[in-house]
């Protein structure tokens, strides 16, 4: 019987510190509190990052960005909305079940993170969503809606749910189960606001025609 290779010093670093920031936020965790739930030294830490922010912010540059590669090659693999659309939901849900720690954290600490770990060329999910509903205006498939709209509307209807399931509210198990719905209701939102948006603009036209 083979024995399983021990885990790296460096990834129970990680692995303990995106349960920390996710629970706590970065500020208020230490690197002795790393330390002490890794089991690994605060010199550990050091000699990868140099510090606890140099250390936040890689973590989620690493998680952030790869999360659009994989929406991105999706993007180049299917050529319609929906299956494109499916596809990505799918994708995030099942990230979300396999790597839930570090989805916390991108999830529940985005809005203190994005400005300081991105760079301006870096790829996000935000613009995989916006250029999906561009393509997708583009080819007919959706009446004309702002793509920004048309992202905030995806990621609401997925990111939501996941943090009612980080936070234990009514949901748990599987999300990848329920992907399926989660894709349908985010074609429907996309249609819906399309249309309404489509409505607003010509009633705004109307009005200052007359």
């Amino acid at each position: 019987m083979s024995r399983s290779s021990p885990t790296p010093i460096k990834d129970k670093v990680v692995a303990a510190a995106l349960d920390l920031f996710a629970a706590r936020g970065v500020a208020a965790v230490s690197v002795k509190d790393i330390a002490a739930r890794s089991g690994a030294s605060e010199g550990a830490l050091y000699r990868h990052w140099g510090s606890k922010e140099a250390m936040a912010q890689a973590l989620f540059n690493e998680g952030f960005t790869g999360l659009a590669s994989g929406m991105r090659q999706i993007m180049h693999e299917e050529r319609r909305l929906r299956p494109r659309l499916t596809r990505i939901v799918t994708y995030f849900c099942r990230r979300f079940d396999e790597t839930r720690p570090l989805m916390a954290f991108l999830l529940l600490r985005h809005h203190e993170e994005m400005a300081k770990a991105l760079r301006p060329s870096d790829d996000t999910p935000i613009r995989v969503l916006e250029d999906l509903v561009a393509d997708a205006v583009a080819a007919g498939e959706l009446p004309p809606i702002l793509p920004s709209l048309g992202a905030a509307l995806v990621l609401g209807l997925t990111i939501q749910p996941a943090t009612f399931m980080i936070y234990g509210r009514r949901l748990d198990g599987s999300f990848t189960a329920l992907a399926p719905a989660l894709a349908h209701g985010a074609l429907a939102a996309l249609k819906a606001a399309a249309g309404t948006t489509n409505d607003q603009t010509d009633r705004i036209t109307d009005d200052a025609r007359t």
